[in-house]
């Protein structure tokens, strides 16, 4: 005999969010991306050749055409762990852009210097879907990004793999960590990433 009983749930640790932003937008960034030449590498785990930070007239457009996404991050994350947002501004510290080529990766580390990070994807190679489901290996696969918290057991998810497709905005806890794959499809990966630096009521008062 089965008995009904009442049952509650948790959400806890990092919310991690995609969003879905237009072609057009996404030309416009990767066509200011490709024109600087401001070498950012020293500064980044990246094992990729060409990452080149954004100038300020770029990141400030950038943040002005992400202020949509950013603030439907801020209150799903609110919605998602039962919360009331105090955040009253979002503002991106610095932008750059990484243009990998087959081989290049990066290896698991967090962002410094912001309380949320994202990543949007401008170019994606042809080929690299079809690469991705024909890998026979165990790893999470060709050019994708892969999220990991906490530890690994086999009734807890500890993290998240995503095969990034032209488009797609990633915004995520900085201090979270994630790494990318190498791939062998011929073709760019591009991507710009940021971190964004969010002020809180009570810093106000």
């Amino acid at each position: 005999m089965s008995e009904n009983h009442p049952n509650s749930y948790f959400h806890w640790g990092p919310y991690l969010h995609k969003a879905k932003l237009p072609e057009e937008l996404c030309r416009d960034i990767l066509s200011r991306g490709r024109k600087t030449r401001t070498d950012h590498s020293q500064n980044l785990a990246g094992v990729v050749e060409r990452q080149y930070l954004l100038g300020e007239d770029d990141r400030k457009h950038i943040e002005s055409v992400l202020q949509d996404p950013l603030w439907t991050y801020v209150r799903e994350r609110a919605r998602y762990h039962g919360e009331k947002s105090n955040v009253v501004s979002m503002r991106i510290d610095e932008v750059w852009i990484n243009i990998m080529s087959p081989g290049d990766f990066n290896p698991p580390h967090n962002h410094i210097g912001g309380d949320v990070s994202f990543v949007l994807y401008l170019q994606i190679p042809d080929g690299l879907k079809e690469e991705y489901e024909n890998n026979k290996s165990a790893n999470a696969g060709p050019g994708t990004i892969e999220f990991y918290y906490g530890q690994p057991d086999s009734w807890v998810t500890s993290g998240h793999v995503i095969l990034p497709e032209e488009g797609d905005l990633l915004i995520f806890p900085a201090q979270l960590i994630h790494f990318v794959q190498p791939y062998r499809t011929v073709g760019e990966r591009i991507s710009v990433a940021g971190n964004i630096v969010s002020l809180r009521e009570e810093v106000l008062r």
